[in-house]
């Protein structure tokens, strides 16, 4: 398990300064989780950089090798968190993918790759979200997790955060408000052979649910200053990468690559 004894944290004096400028506040605390504002304009991605995942519990990856492969885990990630969103910019630059996007390579000659692959919940938690990712993009989902532990003066901190799983089938095994466990079966991988090779789109983000945790990719600190509402002109977007983690920097137990 990851270092548990420091709270997801934003370091130094001068990222609190500009996080204030910005009418925000990068709080640390001992014995709370970090804050999220819903709903707010966008902010300096300074304000973001430096959210750490040592305090994040070992999770279960949310992929099984279903085709009994030899080898011990054939995940790969074909995008990944940070990599340039392709599909999409936002003034002049590519939007960031939030996430990574998890591919079988083992039968990723064919496009088809892993249709109806089961996904599994990576920790106990609440189905906040099940929705519509687009035409031909299938359907998303989002749980919100509460984790807790002692710290070194033996106060309870709780870490909140959510997981996403996009590119998935329109029937789903839970339902919104729904808890589930970890490892339970969620849902399986619709097929989006249409737009790319068919995978799992996997987002971490700290902080309780808000709808900006079912996005796939966000503007860059580049058009911080641009009203970057390209998809959805009911909605801005915040600048990436905004409240969402590395997943490649979290422990899985059942990742053995």
């Amino acid at each position: 398990m990851n270092n548990l004894k420091n709270p997801i944290t934003i370091g130094g004096i001068s990222t609190i300064a500009i996080c204030l400028i910005f009418a925000y506040s990068c709080i640390s605390s001992e014995n709370t989780e970090f804050p999220v504002p819903d709903g707010a304009a966008r902010v300096a991605a300074s304000c973001y950089s430096q959210l750490s995942t040592s305090n994040m519990p070992t999770l279960s990856f949310p992929l099984r090798d279903w085709l009994q492969a030899e080898t011990k885990f054939p995940f790969v990630s074909i995008l990944n968190y940070g990599d340039d969103w392709k599909f999409g910019t936002c003034g002049k630059n590519w939007k960031k993918h939030t996430g990574n996007d998890y591919v079988n390579p083992l039968v990723n000659s064919k496009r088809k790759d892993l249709e109806n692959a089961p996904i599994y919940a990576v920790y106990d938690g609440v189905v906040k979200e099940v929705y519509n990712a687009g035409s031909g993009w299938g359907f998303g989902m989002t749980i919100e997790h509460v984790y807790s532990y002692k710290n070194a003066q033996n106060k309870e901190v709780k870490v909140v955060f959510t997981s996403n799983y996009t590119h998935i089938k329109e029937k789903t095994y839970v339902l919104k408000n729904q808890s589930v466990k970890r490892g339970a079966l969620i849902a399986n991988i619709a097929d989006i052979s249409a737009k790319t090779t068919n995978h799992l789109h996997f987002t971490l983000r700290s902080g309780l649910y808000s709808n900006y945790a079912n996005r796939g990719a966000l503007p860059s600190s580049a058009d911080a200053s641009k009203n970057c509402d390209c998809d959805d002109k009911s909605r801005i977007d915040p600048v990436f990468p905004e409240y969402y983690l590395n997943p490649s920097s979290v422990k899985f137990e059942n990742k053995q690559l």
